[in-house]
């Protein structure tokens, strides 16, 4: 597919495109919105999408590009694609997304006649804390290879202190844009309840706590897990359910079997579309006990847009989307007791639960709406944003399924 011309924005996402999450519903807004402009989007991943993922970014402006070499270490082989993909298509607008601080991409792309270029800091530190600053070679090294970059976007203010911490990018290149939530497309959803909980065969009684994450240790998946156990031995109507592949999947299982939950846990595995398989609709709590300091939490403020009640870590980004003892509630990483508690507190108050999940739709509604952000990113672009009202019935009017 090629139908991006001169002028166009190249967006490189450094993940594969494997299911329909908060990323690929930004790329596919922003598409939109580009198009309304008469500006091309060049969407380019390190692997080729899914034919469902493929089907939903497509849009009469949209070109796919996979290129793996890209996105590779070192600077020869990304620097030769790059370059490739800079003289095929002659973009005005070069966005990095989830990759690399240091890279010889700007640099080319500088070279090569691109009139911007942007970077977004995705990235989600480790559980120790944030960026220690370091020496000053590194400093003026790692400066120097980002002189190219326009603006840096921060997705949470926890992102922005980070950097701002490490002193590695001028604080007058700094710009906080929250990650978007699509509520147009949950309120599309939403109408779905039963369907994840009839394909699972969890019983339509029960009260469904979810987790919806890669199965890594810094996902807090284990946490999860052991708060289960202290959950069903007060509330044995609950059911618990993990959504999500990854490495811990076997060792979780077993953990799961040794406890006797097996009745009562269930292993979702991948969603291609958490949204339209029912994923939040069915549930009743959003659980999502981070380990690490989580750059967002887009999981989250997808929840909160389907008026999920949410109990999380104290974070990262996370404290700046949940509202404590509002929206959900936020307890320690790695407190499993705690979480337990939280989740029994809400579990035994559906007025709670119904409050708090009002309490969240408004809160994204307000602060994370996804077409304000797209509206914000053209705005980035130099582009004049269409009306919000507009923009937002634009993108609502091709939502298909």
């Amino acid at each position: 597919m090629s139908c991006a011309k001169p002028g166009a924005v190249l967006s490189l996402f450094h993940l594969h495109p494997v299911r329909i999450d908060g990323t690929a519903m930004f790329a596919r807004s922003l598409s939109i919105a580009l198009g309304s402009a008469g500006v091309g989007s060049l969407l380019c991943f390190p692997s080729p999408p899914q034919p469902a993922v493929r089907e939903f970014l497509a849009h009469p402006n949209v070109t796919i590009e996979a290129e793996p070499a890209v996105f590779d270490a070192g600077f020869l082989a990304p620097g030769y694609r790059f370059l490739r993909l800079i003289r095929q298509y002659r973009p005005a607008i070069v966005h990095l997304h989830f990759m690399s601080l240091v890279s010889p991409l700007p640099w080319l792309a500088r070279g090569c006649g691109v009139d911007k270029v942007f970077f977004t800091d995705h990235g989600s530190r480790s559980e120790t804390g944030n960026e220690a600053s370091s020496s000053r070679w590194k400093q003026l090294a790692k400066e120097a290879m980002n002189r190219p970059i326009d603006q840096f976007v921060c997705v949470s203010g926890h992102v922005l202190q980070s950097h701002l911490s490490a002193r590695h990018v001028p604080a007058a290149r700094l710009r906080l844009i929250y990650n978007g939530i699509d509520l147009e497309r949950a309120q599309v959803a939403a109408h779905t309840p039963q369907a994840f909980r009839l394909r699972f065969g969890i019983p339509p009684d029960s009260i469904l706590i979810t987790q919806v994450s890669w199965l890594i240790e810094e996902k807090g998946v284990a946490d999860f897990v052991d708060a289960a156990k202290l959950v069903l031995a007060a509330c044995p109507h609950v059911h618990f359910c993990i959504v999500g592949a990854g490495p811990r999947l076997a060792e979780l299982t077993s953990a799961v079997a040794s406890a006797g939950m097996e009745s009562r846990f269930t292993f979702a595995g991948q969603s291609v579309d958490p949204f339209f398989d029912g994923v939040f609709s069915a549930s009743d709590i959003i659980c999502q006990p981070s380990r690490w300091q989580e750059a967002f939490g887009w999981v989250i403020g997808e929840a909160m847009a389907f008026g999920k009640p949410v109990v999380a870590t104290r974070v990262g980004g996370i404290p700046e989307i949940v509202r404590e003892h509002v929206t959900g509630f936020l307890v320690a990483r790695r407190d499993s007791v705690d979480l337990s508690r939280r989740l029994i507190e809400l579990v035994s108050s559906p007025g709670l639960r119904e409050r708090m999940g009002t309490a969240g739709f408004n809160e994204v509604t307000e602060r994370f709406s996804l077409d304000r952000k797209v509206s914000e990113h053209l705005d980035l672009y130099g582009l004049v944003p269409r009306p919000e009202r507009e923009l937002t019935a634009v993108i609502a009017g091709s939502i298909a399924r």
